[in-house]
Parts: structure tokens; sequence; C-alpha cells
């Protein structure tokens, strides 16, 4: 059972019977969740997660430097980064499989493609506007 005392201050403390425990519930106390940068978590002894932020942050670096070079050999440099969201997945795919790394055979990934350039190149030609070009790009959800 836990008892709500009010302090001098205006303060609100719960206490938990049969234990020296009690929690303070004002604002003052009550921070919302914060991940901490690398310069507070140097000071503490175990800096485990700075490494981790590190790679984090190299590894996306250089997936941006190395999609935007893949735009630009598509000739596709110029699009807006709205759309650039939009096709995200498709030119990440078409680049693993330029790789080597697998190979699709299923209609429905050649269909995909075959969208994705049409309506960029239809948008870059000045055929439809950047709206139609989202909307036409749109991954449906299944509900």
């Amino acid at each position: 059972m836990l008892i709500l005392n009010q302090s001098k201050t205006g303060d609100i403390m719960l206490n938990l019977p049969n234990t020296s425990r009690s929690f303070n519930t004002s604002s003052a106390t009550l921070n919302p969740l914060q991940i901490p940068s690398c310069r507070v978590i140097k000071k503490t002894k175990k800096p485990f997660i700075c490494p981790l932020l590190t790679l984090i942050s190299n590894e996306s670096e250089w997936e941006y430097q190395e999609l935007q070079q893949v735009f630009k050999l598509l000739g596709w440099h110029k699009v807006p980064d709205i759309l650039k969201v939009e096709i995200y997945d498709d030119v990440r795919v078409m680049l693993e499989e330029l790789r080597g790394n697998y190979s699709s055979c299923d209609p429905y990934v050649h269909n995909r493609r075959n969208r994705v350039h049409y309506w960029v190149q239809s948008f870059l030609e000045g055929n439809s506007s950047l709206k139609t070009a989202i909307e036409a790009l749109k991954i449906q959800s299944l509900k």
C-alpha cells in the first residue's frame, strides 16, 4: 500500500510502508528520458555507448554517400529528398542486386522497379508533379 504525503514545499511524496524508501513526484525530479551525449558519457567510468553511437553514425554517413552516388549514376540527383525517401528501399535493393548478393525473378519486383523508373523519369521530364509521383510510389499497407 502506498502512502501519499505532502511536504511543506508542496511536493507529493510516495512512501512505501515497512520500508525507508520514498519517491518524490515533483516535476523538478521527474524528467523525460533523454539520451546522453558522448561528452556526458565519457565522464562516466564505462563509456560503453560512445563506440556504438560512433559506429551507427559512420555507417549511416557511408550509406547516405553511397545512395547519393547511386542516385547520381541513375541521373536522379536532381530528385527532391522527399521523393528519394519514398524510393529509398527500392534503390537500396537495386544496389544489392547489382552487387550480386541476390537476383529476383519475381514479376512483382520487376513491376515495382518499372513503376519507380516511370514515375521518377516522369517527374524529371515535367510530365507529372512531385505530389503525383509520391502518391503513385507510396506503398499501400495491407490492412
